[in-house]
């Protein structure tokens, strides 16, 4: 009865119930002040240390858990912390002032008992203003939590104003990266070269930053892209300010890896302003708006390089040995293999007869082209040094003359 009085003064009956969770971080640290000291002697009512280990014990942590504890720089703030996040350990405010009891530390529930108050106060107010003006709004797991995902959706097929208009995706004849964060750079575009390559004198197309594309895609993936897929050409409108773009400088070098040997004429740096090359473009020629000399042809000839096709075809010749043709006219030669049925010899009947000059090179054509596969695949036998004989010695007869050759070849 006496311990019941002890505890109702540390805590009003009313309050034993409040979780855990109530008490804040100066409330915690207070006791931990107290309770992380060790080496205290148990009181005559308990055997358990009067610190956070016994603590841990009256709590249900076993030993690991209490080791773990020591680990930490403030073992009793971890201690509060994982018995607040456990459940089934009963974490309320009147379970911890039971244990301080227990392990008769008064002098920990004396000087925290004020705070400790003022936390359950401030506890119970925010949950009695929560049900009178409800809960702060949670976000809905039907909106984010949802399974559906554009993993599978085609991102390029409506990405400039043409492609919704087309219902079709829209081919440009140059992609223009030029620095919209200056009005100079991009008034030179819409006030200048827009009228001049898009009127009807040239009628160009093309796609332009701010203009054409659509909002809401990925800037980096759509320019490369454009670049890459619907434009023939790139047009960079070099300046200071597009020099320190950070978009004009992935635009700038993208566009010069698709052609870095300029071949295909891919990039075309049309200056505007006086400025550093880049590096890239030191070996491009360009076109300087700035140079008065070139002012007449300055147009079509910006305007020509747009209209030239891209040739990326590579023409290679394919001669087949049936294309190759001899000149020469030696006399044909049919050669019958007739095997007798001695294996000591075999005889071959070389047969020299008169044909036309066509025939005679058919028939060379066609005895070289078998030596030929023969040779490579390394398959020289004996019948291939026996047809080679017999012909040479028929190209030395002469014509509609008959022979037998016999030849001994070894068992």
């Amino acid at each position: 009865m006496a311990e019941a009085d002890s505890m109702a003064d540390y805590l009003p009956t009313k309050y034993r119930e409040v979780p855990l969770s109530a008490l804040r971080f100066s409330a915690r640290n207070k006791m931990s002040q107290y309770l992380n000291l060790t080496g205290r002697l148990p009181n005559e009512n308990s055997s358990l240390t009067p610190d956070y280990n016994g603590l841990a014990e009256l709590v249900g942590f076993d030993y690991l858990q209490q080791q773990n504890f020591a680990l930490d720089g403030n073992p009793t703030i971890k201690l509060l912390n994982e018995w607040t996040q456990t459940p089934n350990l009963s974490p309320t405010v009147g379970k911890l002032v039971d244990h301080l009891v227990c392990l008769g530390r008064d002098d920990v529930l004396t000087d925290c008992k004020h705070i400790i108050l003022r936390d359950i106060e401030h506890h119970l107010k925010a949950r009695e203003n929560q049900q009178t003006y409800g809960s702060p709004p949670i976000q809905d797991d039907t909106v984010t939590g949802s399974d559906i995902t554009d993993h599978g959706v085609d991102e390029f097929r409506f990405i400039t104003v043409a492609d919704v208009n087309r219902g079709t995706p829209q081919m440009y004849d140059a992609f223009v990266s030029v620095c919209s964060e200056t009005s100079n750079d991009y008034s030179f575009v819409t006030d200048i070269l827009i009228p001049a390559l898009e009127g009807p004198e040239h009628n160009l197309r093309l796609c332009v930053p701010w203009r054409d594309d659509l909002p809401g895609t990925s800037k980096y993936a759509t320019d490369a892209h454009l670049i890459n897929i619907r434009c023939k050409r790139v047009i960079l409108i070099l300046s200071p300010e597009f020099l320190a773009s950070p978009i004009c400088d992935f635009q700038l070098k993208f566009a010069h890896s698709l052609s870095p040997g300029a071949r295909s004429k891919k990039v075309i740096p049309l200056c505007i302003e006086a400025c550093s090359v880049p590096t890239l473009l030191n070996q491009v020629s360009m076109c300087n708006y700035k140079e008065e000399r070139v002012t007449p042809w300055f147009w079509s000839r910006l305007a020509a390089v747009l209209k030239a096709p891209i040739n990326n075809s590579i023409t290679t010749t394919d001669v087949s040995l049936s294309d190759i043709k001899l000149n020469i006219a030696p006399p044909s030669c049919s050669v019958d293999y007739n095997t007798s049925s001695s294996s000591s010899s075999r005889t071959i009947s070389t047969t020299t007869t008169t044909t036309s000059s066509s025939d005679r090179g058919s028939a060379i054509l066609s005895r070289a082209s078998a030596t030929a596969r023969r040779a490579a695949h390394n398959t020289v036998t004996a019948r291939s040094t026996v047809h080679n004989t017999a012909c040479l010695e028929s190209r030395c007869g002469e014509e509609n003359s008959e022979e037998s050759i016999m030849i001994d070849l070894p068992k």
